[in-house]
């Protein structure tokens, strides 16, 4: 706040705009009434990164009413809307846990079924925070089953969703938007500390473009069941407005 006001002071004809991912965390009646007078005495606009067919910030947002006069609609923001060059997909699924500080226990399910899939390749990617037992565990099922290969942190995570046959891997925002600007099938497991991952997952699962995984889909028969189903899906023809980034440039340019 002081420092929006400051600013202010020293140009009067400042613009001052927020930026808000889709959905919003859980927060008490009095936080939400806070960030209301705040977004009202020192914002020009609220840009929401959402496509609303899917998501719309009064769903977690109960004050929405009194900044609707001021919320835009960007769309996702999915990265650069250049045309992506799709390649032949290997026989490969992809499995990322992101940071690497959940998501173990998705990546020990697919090391578990990888014996049942002999001609595909489970790729999975540590992230630089998963913790030393977590490594050393998979190391080991790696050095048993051939077709498990680990690695670290992807540089280029959206090259190897378009090379990969199918991806599993946790819900968070950026992950599913590249699953979608990619259009890969994808399996994920929304982590459960707060509503974001799990609603977001679910919009998606609802239009088929995506499936979510629960923590008993994690065993090791079902899980084995979900990989073959998903394996032979074929990606539906939804539209999804992806184009947030060059969205939010128009919409701050002709503010």
């Amino acid at each position: 706040d002081w420092l929006v006001a400051r600013m202010r002071l020293e140009n009067p004809d400042l613009k001052v705009h927020c930026s808000l991912r889709d959905i919003m965390v859980e927060r008490e009646p009095e936080r939400e009434a806070e960030t209301v007078a705040v977004l009202r005495r020192d914002y020009d606009s609220v840009l929401v990164h959402s496509d609303p067919r899917f998501i719309r910030l009064e769903e977690t947002f109960t004050r929405f009413p009194d900044i609707e006069a001021m919320t835009r609609y960007t769309g996702f923001v999915a990265g650069s809307s250049r045309r992506e060059s799709f390649e032949p997909r290997a026989r490969r699924v992809l499995v990322s846990l992101g940071g690497g500080v959940v998501g173990a226990e998705l990546a020990y399910a697919a090391a578990s079924v990888a014996p049942l899939f002999p001609t595909f390749e489970f790729h999975v990617a540590l992230g630089p925070h998963t913790p030393g037992p977590v490594r050393a565990r998979l190391a080991g099922a790696s050095r048993r089953h051939k077709n498990l290969r680990l690695t670290g942190f992807l540089a280029d995570f959206r090259g190897e969703l378009r090379r990969s046959r199918l991806s599993v891997s946790l819900a968070g925002y950026n992950t599913v938007m590249d699953l979608l600007r990619t259009r890969t099938r994808g399996i994920v497991f929304p982590y459960d500390a707060n509503q974001e991952q799990a609603l977001r997952a679910r919009r998606f699962e609802s239009a088929g473009l995506l499936k979510t995984a629960v923590r008993p889909d994690l065993a090791r028969a079902r899980f084995a069941a979900l990989l073959r189903r998903e394996l032979n899906r074929s990606y539906p023809a939804v539209s999804v407005d992806l184009a947030g980034a060059e969205r939010t440039r128009e919409l701050l340019e002709a503010a």
